[in-house]
């Protein structure tokens, strides 16, 4: 069941940005999950530097599902900005035509 859900939980981070048409909807809901999960990014990465630090069987486990969701997101905030350059390159063709025209 967990994994069912954080696999849907990952599409959704992925498919939300890239549905996205305005920038400040974009932008907020990037931001919302995105400095959450930097926080917690560094939060883990300090506390395996600490020299006191041994580890557990369970943090691979930890790391992933915390990896999952943030590449989602990642990886959606990219192909949005990918639509964007699209969507901008259309433009710019479809005003040359017209103008050519």
């Amino acid at each position: 069941m967990e994994q069912q859900l954080l696999l849907l939980i990952s599409f959704a981070l992925l498919v939300t940005p890239v549905l996205l048409k305005r920038w400040r909807w974009f932008w907020i809901f990037c931001c919302a999950l995105g400095i959450p999960m930097i926080l917690v990014w560094a939060q883990h990465f300090y506390a395996i530097s600490r020299p006191e630090h041994t580890g557990s069987p369970g943090t691979a486990l930890g790391l992933a599902f915390l990896m999952v969701p943030t590449v989602a997101l990642a990886l959606g905030m990219f192909l949005r900005y990918l639509r964007w350059i699209v969507e901008v390159l259309i433009s710019e063709h479809r005003e040359r035509r017209s103008s050519d025209q």
